[in-house]
């Protein structure tokens, strides 16, 4: 049941890069796949209540707990909706598959950041997050230089963590350092 985890990063990526390869359809793609997401999402709902805990171990830990399974419930309900009432904003058939494949990776970077278990996961699917934004907000401007800065100090402080405890794991950072207060 834990490999379901990895469809919430790899689905929306594959579309993405279908959509790319196809250069027709975007809208269609995406489409799928936003309700797939939130099928699954729903799914994982109905087979492991919000009280349950899931762990894929794969290099890297993929955990979903209570509070994530609820974040990942609303951020796929809304991305679905997103996708749904996007087609009508892009009249150029051209700048919206564009959009669909930026906002499929904004989606999976966004999915991988509510699912990372240790800090090397979230902070690579931050940046997939934050580039995938930065593209969309920046169709008509340049927003790239601040939003680097702020990530550069993430991972600045991500080292300093990692100095400190000896370990990337998230749990295991929550129950041994002193530097997290309860």
């Amino acid at each position: 049941m834990s490999y379901l985890l990895t469809l919430f990063i790899i689905l929306p990526l594959l579309a993405a890069a279908l959509i790319l390869l196809a250069r027709r359809g975007g809208e269609i793609i995406a489409g799928l796949t936003g309700l797939g997401l939130s099928i699954l999402v729903i799914y994982l709902y109905f087979i492991r209540p919000f009280n349950t805990l899931i762990i894929f171990h794969l290099r890297t830990n993929l955990v979903l707990d209570g509070f994530s399974h609820l974040v990942l419930l609303a951020v796929n309900l809304v991305a679905g909706l997103i996708i749904l009432y996007s087609s009508a904003y892009f009249s150029p058939a051209e700048a919206r598959d564009k959009f669909y494949v930026l906002f499929l990776a904004l989606l999976a970077g966004l999915n991988g950041v509510l699912l990372s278990g240790d800090l090397l996961t979230l902070f690579i699917f931050m940046e997939l997050a934050a580039i995938s934004s930065y593209a969309l907000v920046a169709f008509k401007r340049e927003y790239f230089i601040p939003g680097e800065i702020g990530s550069a100090l993430i991972l600045i402080a991500g080292g300093l963590i990692f100095w400190e405890t000896g370990t990337l794991n998230l749990a295991t950072i929550g129950r041994t350092s002193p530097l997290v207060a309860i």
